[in-house]
This record gives structure tokens, C-alpha cells and sequence, in this order.
């Protein structure tokens, strides 16, 4: 790399008003722009660039130049694999990520923030946007590949978030799209961007041409309330104006329901999603004046640069208009103003049946909307690579992540396989408030409430939190599986649609494959064994919760309005001692009261039809101070043990053992017996230790059995001692046929792994540790150093069989598209929504999955109709759905529908007769109205 001299290029900061377009290699195409958009006049949230030269300092000064490039070069084949760009991407990110900021860059941004607060008289939350480059060229579709960060706050986040933007210029399809465009990764620098952030009122987006229709005269503007983001992501519908370009009228408004915006929130200072007041979802979220006013700034941005532009704004609630109204990004556009236009045929050649559709093929409706274009079928992204340019129609089996580069610049998507797989109602997640069904989340989510769940991510290889971004309910086929380590157990159920993404391994390369796909070839499943806590939070104290322990496994609180009590039952027996002695001195710590010792009189009962007596003693505490706070952490139990520290948690397992649990003595199995109303706590609790618990359920009565790190509760027990195991069982397993099958010549230790990989058997993480590891080349050693080093661990998986349709639900998870979803016995599932509808959604591209046979039936080179909003793909340009027909009926459709001054609607009970009715008598609209939404609504 080139040293710098001492000019412009050598800076490490630059403010946007020193910026023009012409400085792209110094900024980024993202910054240079907003540079450019100053100087022509158009209003821009203040900011600063940090330069590429500062990200080159940091990577050359460091030294960590090579060794990117390195890993690039080690890692990833001319015709790369897509696991091979996954591969480079996670160990480059990890590189960059945790290596110090040299001491003068993060200065020199902590200057420049300490700079823009003053400016503006007050602590300011930015916008963090990567601007690598090769970025927002007319040829190339490098924008978005790269992250961005809102709201964030102080000198320290910001530097963090600048780095984390710098290793973003290495995700997978970031690499991937500059090898298949021939752009070196060493020339590809990246800058980021630093923005005052808008307290928007609204916001969205700008087409200076129809990026439908291709219609050259028209500015399409779409609008929500809050922050962009919402409308960029395709969270919500927006309210959509067309406005005329010459005279700057508008022609044509869409007011949707907006049901979520994204705004600042005032406690945390974080972007958050909240539901829009009821009083506000159906009112249009911008005045006519802003719309005009919008639309003023889109054309004078195109007539500088001569070209459309997709534009991004946001209007301040904190500020007068016209000051208000902000233009926050503008790029090229890159689909229609690359299209050549197709010469205009003779009046003759226009078809003589304008209204006809031939259906070419069918499926779910994924992402919503309209686009016709050729189509280009490619099965691999090899085939992508050579066929698809911008605008075409992809069609394929399916998408994965290496497929985003292509779906990038596609006009809309069709995939035969994948859908919007589902779970039923009463499947478990684990949320921040604890255990949840699907039904009980779909309908947090639809009130508007904020929930984070389990998630796991693919390139560290842990379990993280997550917010829920939405939630949807449909009608659909379920399966029933059963997860175990045997492959035996029939118990431990899940139900699912079959086409649902599980995560599986191939080659110590995490996949996801669907679960009849899994289930066919006999695959093994992913699961996780590790909850990280939520906040860290120490309440409460190790004696308290030792105390809480034994009060949930053997006592009893009793509270009322003037009184209170806490009692602690335990037979009085030798071996029992320890653990009472422990539990009084553990309360008088904790709350300074004693547990006092009133004796009880001898009582009779039946266990399984036998006459049995017995006496115990009573310990107890009369303080209602006490017996409130102890209630209160039984009746938040879920939330406190996803917040406390291992200690704690370690003491209150403990108890529970000494009070309901069990240890055979030539056994390495701790038995928990537990009622239902702990269960879910206490699978909690072991798995924010690393301990995967196995469940079983008797007459009311769950046997929770630890396998692994027993010996961690035992030692802190007092009536429980360890078994006197002659051989200790492995619990940590993998599929030594997916993990090892390619490796198996240098993996096969002495003969005895072989058997392992042929028979697809279990092989303990101990066996691959003691045995392989040290016989494996350098690569194999890493992946399986990440794999054993990881939050998951393998089992079998087995269908039991076929449900029927059923209510089905989904959601969806910010950041990535992975969470955990719950068996019925508490095993943590690791799943995967279905690639195409999920990146198709933020990308805002019209989507069928599922279509079964689109890639036969569709053929490369031909005009197709995509209505992604019915799931339907029509053969040729259907015009009256691309280009809905002008309110008033012309004389060239009178031969196909009468023309009266009275617009005719149907409503409909029955919406399979909806296409029907239509095609027959042509109405203006079909509209569907249940009978008894009537009723109720009445």
C-alpha cells in the first residue's frame, strides 16, 4: 500500500461539506455523495467521513494487512464454494475486530464527535454507515453489503461501531461480489460515515423514476412514520405518492396501514420498533407540502447528477418545515436506468386480448409485489454468476447466503422450493420474560409489545439475544418429530411444517437444510447448550437464592394483606442436617431473621395404594417483609435465573438438589425431581451453565437429570455427594459422518473412527479432542477447534408422523434469521426461516417460494409477470397488473368491459371464487367480507 503524503489523502477525518463526488477513493461512494448533495444546495444532516486512509492506517499499522489477505488467499478458491467465502469472512472479522484502534485514529473521531456536539449544542446520537470505495457505482450494486448503525451515543461506541463497519467490508457476499466483478480486495478500501441522527416524524424512501414500471416521468415516494428503516427493510407497507415530474403535482396517493415504526428510544437512546397509536396507522404520515417538497429536492438531486436516483430522507419532528425535510443518502439507480428500452411495436402488433393471463406456475407469496422482466433460471451461483443481470427475474431451487449478490440486483424472485415455514401455537421459545408459545408471541408482538428471544449466531457460533422484528400466523400442514441422542425416544416432540430449516453440519461447515430433506437422508441436528445471560444483573444474593432453592423444593409461603410467613419442611434426619443448618444460616444472611423450629406431630397418607406415616419439622419465619420478597423471585423465577451469575445460580441448584434430588452411588446422574412449576426455571438455570438437562415426566413429576458438570452442583451441596461411577458417560456428541466423512484418512485414528463415520454414529467432543485434533492438518484443527469451542452440540432426529393443517406461526429475528425454538421436553432446537422470503422481505423484492416446478416450467430469456402479492407468475408482460389501467375506463377496453359512470364491486365470502368472478364478469374490484366478521362487527 502506498504511503500517504501530507494532502487531503492523508487525513483522517473529513467533514461532509468538504466533500465532492469526485472524492469516492478517499470516502466512499456513500460519503462522497453527501458531500456532493451539500454543494448543490440540498439539505444533509451534518457529519464527517472517517477516511479510508484512516482504515488503511489501522489495518497496515497493525499489521493485520497480510493476514486478511492471507486468509483470503488460503480459504477461498477461484470458484469458490460458498462455505469457503463463509470461512474467510468469520476469521477476517475476527482479526479486524479484535485488534486495538491505533491511538491517533481514535483520537482524531473522538475529536471530530466532541466537534459535531458542540456544533449542535448538545450530545448527539449519529448514524454509523459503512461507504466502502467501490461503493454506489452505476455498474455495481456494492451498497448495502456493509453494516450501519443508528443511534449511537459517546466516543467509545463510536469507535467500536467504526470498526465493526470496517469488518464488515468481509462479509461473505462482500468478498463473493468482488471476486465475481474482478474488483482486487486490496484496492477496496472503506470509509465510514458518521451522521447527526433525524428525530424523524417520518421517513422513506425516493425513486426518481417508477421502479415498477420504468416510467421516466414519475417520482415514486414511500413513507412511514419514524425512522427509515421501517420502509427500507420492508417491516411495513408504506404510504405510497406518485408525483408527476414536470409539473410537480400529485397524482396518485396509496395511504396504507402502518402498523410498527422504528424510533429512538428516550431511556436507552437505541433504536427500537413500537406499534403506531391506533389513531395513527391509517392517517397519511406526510402533508401534501412535504410530499411537493420532497419531490422538489428528488429532481434537482437527479438533474445534478443526470441520472435516476434512489434516494433516502427523513422529516425532524423538532424542526419548522421547510427546515424539517432532510435528505440522508442518495445513490444511483440501478435496474431501469441501465435497461435499454425495447422498441415501440406497430399499433398493429398490440395484442387483441389485453386481459388474458396464462398462469405459468403457482406458489407462496413471500415478498409482496408486482414486476415483469425476463427471467433467467440458474441452479447454481455459478450459473448466477454468468446469466443474471440487473432487473432479471432469478429464477432458482433455492437461495442461500452466497445467492445474496444476485438477489441483490434481481427485480423479483422465484424459488421451487422453501416457504414461510411455521411452528405450532404451543411450541416454546425463550423470550427475555421467559418461556412463551408461538401463539402467546404472535400476539405480544401484534399489541405492539417489544420482546428479544434466543437466537444463535453463525459466525461466532453462540446463542445471543435477539429483538423479534414481527410475527405472522397462516393456515398449513404440520409434522411431528422427536429429538433425542438415541434417535429412541418419542417423547421429546416438536411440531413443524415440513419444510422448516433446521441447522445441520456438513464437513464442520454449519447448513441448513429442510427437515424432510434431513429426515430422508438420515441427518443429524443441531441443538443448543448455552443461554447467556441478559443483563448480568447480581440480585439476588448467593445465600438468598440457596434459601429460595429449598423453599421451592420443600416449602411454603403464606401471604394475606396484614400477614406473612415462610416455612421450610425437612425430616430432622442425620443426613439431612447439613443441608437444614445450611438453609438457617443461609436465611439469617440473607435477611437477618431466623427460621425458627416448631416440631410437627406424626401424619398419614398413601404413596401407590400403601399406608405410609412420617413426621418433619417446620422452620419458619413470620416476617411478611420476607415472605413478599420471596414470593415475588417464585413468581419472576424465569426472569431472575436469566439474569443472574453463575455463583448464584450454581447455590440455587444446589439447594434444590439437597431438597428433591437424588444420586445414585455407583451412578454419574443427578436426579432433579421437580413440580411444573420450576420446571422451566430450572432447564434455564443449567443451561445458562453450559448443562443440556434431560427431561422425563411421571404422574406430575419431572425427573430432571444433569449428565455433564454435576460435579459443579455437588460441590456446593450438603446432603447429595457424588457417585462412585466406575466409567464417567460423554455428553457432548456430533455426527462423525457429517463432521469427519471428508477427512476420514487423516481423521481415522488407529481404525476405530472409521466405524464411527459408516455406522453414523455419535463421537464424543472428548474422542475428537484426545484423538483427531492432534493428527489433523492446520485448517481441519481450526474448524474443529470453532466446532468444539461452540454453543452446540448434535443429536438424532425421527419423524413420528403427519398432523394435518393446523394454526401455524412464525416470526422474524433482527440481525440474522436464526433462533431456538423448545421440544416438549425443553431441548434447545437451533432454526432457520427460509432464506429467500426473509432476504427477499429486506430487500423490498417481489417473492414466490415453494413453486415447485418453476425452474422446469420457466424458460430463460422469456418475459414473465411476477405478482408476488397472490403468489402467481404469469407468462409475458401482463400490462393491467404492471401497469394498473388510469381511473378513467378509455374507449380501448369498452370492447372488454361496459363503461357506465358507475363503478361495479363484489364482495365475497368465499375468496377461492375471487379469480373466477373476476375473469368473468370484470368488475372494478373484489372485495372479501366474511359473514361472520359482519356479525361480529354488528
Amino acid at each position: 500500500m502506498a504511503t500517504k503524503g501530507s494532502g487531503r489523502e492523508a487525513k483522517l477525518i473529513i467533514w461532509f461539506d468538504e466533500l465532492r463526488k469526485e472524492d469516492t477513493l478517499l470516502v466512499g461512494g456513500k460519503c462522497a455523495n453527501l458531500g456532493e448533495l451539500i454543494s448543490a444546495g440540498i439539505p444533509v444532516p451534518p457529519g464527517f467521513a472517517v477516511t479510508a486512509y484512516a482504515y488503511e492506517k489501522f489495518i497496515t499499522e497493525t499489521g493485520i494487512a497480510s493476514k486478511i489477505y492471507d486468509v483470503i488467499g488460503e480459504t477461498v478458491e477461484e470458484e469458490g464454494k460458498p462455505e469457503q467465502f463463509e470461512r474467510a469472512s468469520i476469521e477476517i472479522r475476527r482479526i479486524i475486530e479484535s485488534t486495538p484502534v491505533p491511538k491517533d485514529v481514535r483520537e482524531a473521531i473522538g475529536k471530530a464527535y466532541r466537534r459535531l456536539c458542540k456544533e449542535l449544542g448538545h450530545v448527539v446520537s449519529v448514524a454509523v454507515r459503512s461507504s466502502a470505495t467501490a461503493e454506489d457505482m452505476p455498474d455495481a450494486s456494492f451498497a448495502g453489503q456493509q453494516e450501519t448503525f443508528l443511534n449511537v451515543s459517546g466516543e467509545d461506541e463510536l469507535v467500536e461501531k467504526t470498526r465493526r463497519c470496517w469488518s464488515s467490508l468481509f462479509t461473505p457476499r462482500a468478498i463473493f461480489y468482488r471476486i465475481q466483478k474482478g474488483y482486487p480486495h486490496e484496492k477496496v478500501l472503506i470509509s465510514v460515515g458518521v451522521q447527526k441522527m433525524v428525530n424523524a416524524k417520518a421517513a422513506g424512501v425516493i425513486f426518481t423514476i417508477n421502479p415498477v414500471t420504468g416510467e421516466p416521468n414519475q417520482i415514486i415516494i414511500e413513507a412511514n412514520w419514524g425512522l427509515g428503516e421501517s420502509v427500507v427493510s420492508g417491516a411495513v407497507t408504506p404510504d405510497n405518492y406518485i408525483v408527476d415530474k414536470n409539473t410537480l403535482k400529485i397524482v396518485e396517493k396509496r395511504i396504507a396501514k402502518k402498523t410498527v415504526e422504528y424510533v429512538r428510544d428516550p431511556e436507552t437512546g437505541k433504536t427500537v420498533h413500537v406499534e403506531v397509536p391506533a389513531e395513527r396507522q391509517e392517517q397519511p404520515c406526510l402533508t401534501d407540502r412535504e410530499v411537493i417538497r420532497l419531490a422538489e429536492l428528488a429532481k434537482r438531486i437527479e438533474e445534478h447528477y443526470g441520472k435516476p436516483q434512489d434516494i433516502e430522507w427523513a422529516i425532524d419532528r423538532d424542526l419548522p418545515f421547510p427546515e424539517s425535510v432532510f435528505i440522508v443518502q442518495s445513490r444511483p439507480e440501478t435496474v431501469w436506468s441501465l435497461r435499454v428500452a425495447p422498441p415501440t411495436k406497430p399499433e398493429a402488433e398490440a395484442p387483441t386480448a389485453p386481459f388474458r393471463r396464462v398462469v405459468v406456475t403457482k406458489g407462496q407469496p413471500a415478498s409482496p409485489g408486482i414486476y415483469a422482466g425476463v427471467a433467467k433460471v440458474a441452479l447454481t451461483t455459478e450459473e448466477a454468476a454468468a446469466l443474471i443481470e440487473k432487473g432479471d427475474i432469478l429464477t432458482t431451487k433455492m437461495t442461500a447466503p452466497d445467492w445474496v449478490p444476485y438477489m441483490r440486483v434481481a427485480g423479483a424472485i422465484i424459488t421451487d422450493d422453501g416457504g414461510m415455514t411455521c411452528f405450532s401455537g404451543d411450541t416454546k421459545l425463550l423470550t427475555d420474560r421467559g418461556f412463551m408459545g408461538f401463539k402467546e408471541v404472535y400476539e405480544a408482538i401484534s399489541r405492539g409489545e417489544q420482546l428479544s428471544v434466543l437466537s444463535f449466531g453463525l459466525r461466532e457460533m453462540k446463542t445471543e439475544w435477539k429483538k423479534i422484528t414481527a410475527a405472522m400466523r397462516r393456515r398449513a400442514s404440520l409434522i411431528r418429530v422427536a429429538i433425542s441422542q438415541t434417535g429412541r425416544a418419542r417423547k421429546n416432540t416438536l411440531d413443524l411444517t415440513p419444510d422448516h430449516k433446521l441447522l445441520s453440519v456438513n464437513g464442520r461447515r454449519l447448513v441448513y437444510e429442510g427437515v424432510t430433506d434431513i429426515l430422508n437422508d438420515g441427518k443429524m441436528v443441531c441443538v443448543a447448550h448455552k443461554i447467556p445471560s441478559l443483563t448480568a444483573q447480581l440480585d439476588p444474593s448467593v445465600d438468598e437464592a440457596y434459601v429460595l432453592g429449598a423453599i421451592i423444593s420443600d416449602g411454603n409461603i403464606e401471604l394475606t394483606r396484614a400477614h406473612g410467613q415462610t416455612y421450610f419442611l425437612q425430616k430432622p434426619l442425620p443426613e439431612k442436617i447439613p443441608f437444614i443448618d445450611s438453609v438457617r444460616r443461609a436465611f439469617r444472611r440473607a435477611y437477618g431473621y431466623e427460621l425458627r423450629e416448631y416440631p410437627k406431630g406424626p401424619s398419614g397418607g398413601f404413596i401407590r395404594g400403601e399406608p405410609v406415616r412420617g413426621a418433619a419439622t417446620s422452620y419458619y419465619c413470620a416476617r411478611k417483609g420476607v415472605a413478599k420478597r420471596l414470593q415475588g423471585l417464585k413468581e419472576n423465577l424465569q426472569e431472575w435465573v436469566l439474569d443472574a451469575d453463575e455463583e448464584t445460580l450454581t447455590s440455587f441448584l444446589a439447594s434444590l438438589a439437597d431438597g428433591g434430588g437424588s444420586m445414585p452411588k455407583e451412578s454419574s446422574r443427578l436426579h432433579l425431581f421437580i413440580g411444573e412449576e420450576a420446571l422451566q426455571a430450572t432447564v434455564i438455570a443449567l443451561l445458562r451453565l453450559g448443562i443440556l438437562p434431560q427431561v422425563t415426566a411421571s404422574r406430575g413429576i419431572y425427573n430432571v437429570q444433569v449428565v455433564e458438570k454435576a460435579d459443579k452442583i455437588l460441590s456446593k451441596t450438603k446432603r447429595l455427594k457424588p457417585g462412585r461411577a466406575k466409567r464417567v458417560l460423554g455428553s457432548r456428541f456430533y455426527s462423525a459422518r457429517q463432521l469427519l466423512q471428508d477427512i476420514i484418512e487423516q481423521a481415522d485414528y488407529k481404525g476405530r473412527v472409521r466405524p464411527y463415520v459408516n455406522k453414523n454414529l455419535l463421537i464424543g467432543a472428548d474422542k475428537i479432542q484426545k484423538y483427531i485434533l492432534p493428527a489433523a492438518d492446520e485448517n481441519t484443527k481450526r474448524e474443529l477447534q470453532r466446532i468444539l469451542g461452540s454453543d452446540f452440540r448434535m443429536q438424532r432426529i425421527v419423524k413420528i408422523g403427519d398432523l394435518g393443517e393446523n394454526d401455524v406461526y412464525n416470526i422474524e429475528v433482527e440481525d440474522n434469521h436464526n433462533y431456538i425454538v423448545f421440544t416438549k421436553h425443553y431441548t434447545p432446537l437451533i432454526v432457520r426461516n427460509c432464506h429467500a422470503a426473509i432476504v427477499s422481505r429486506e430487500l423490498g423484492i417481489p417473492c414466490i417460494v415453494g413453486a415447485g416446478n418453476a425452474t422446469k416450467v420457466i424458460k430463460t430469456g422469456r418475459d414473465y409477470t411476477v405478482d408476488a402479492k397472490a403468489g402467481v407468475v404469469y407468462e409475458g408482460v401482463v400490462e393491467e397488473i404492471v401497469r394498473p389501467a388510469p381511473q378513467v375506463v378509455t374507449a380501448a377496453v369498452s370492447a372488454y368491459a361496459p363503461v357506465t359512470a358507475t363503478k361495479i364491486y363484489v364482495n365475497l365470502s368465499i375468496p377461492e371464487v375471487a379469480e373466477k368472478v373476476f375473469n368473468e364478469s370484470r368488475p372494478d374490484g373484489v372485495g372479501l367480507l366474511r359473514a361472520e366478521h359482519l356479525m361480529l362487527s354488528v
